[in-house]
């Protein structure tokens, strides 16, 4: 079996049926976009999951990465911490001035 037949060895989404279609050696399946949906939904169901939109997902995703984002800007901006920060690879000298 070549690289090509195995990729017609799934479900695709053909917009034009509007339904989910597979081509195997000598059979084609076709769901349609309603039986599809309840049969992901009980599988997904039958996995512990719930079925989401990619929004779903994301939105809570890149909301928690701009909170993200402002929380170490306001860490960045915290000039006393970095004056008194005392690890290595901080170094606070007066303008003009270098550490040896």
């Amino acid at each position: 079996m070549t690289g090509e037949d195995e990729g017609q060895r799934h479900l695709r989404w053909n917009a034009s049926a509007h339904g989910w279609i597979a081509q195997l050696d000598d059979l084609s399946i076709y769901v349609s976009e309603q039986a599809y949906e309840e049969q992901v939904r009980a599988f997904f169901a039958s996995q512990g999951r719930e079925r989401k939109t990619y929004t779903d997902i994301m939105r809570p995703a890149e909301a928690a990465w701009r909170e993200q984002g402002e929380i170490e800007r306001a860490f960045q901006q915290n000039v006393h911490y970095w004056l008194n920060c005392h690890v290595r690879g901080v170094t606070v000298s007066k303008r003009g001035e270098t550490d040896e």
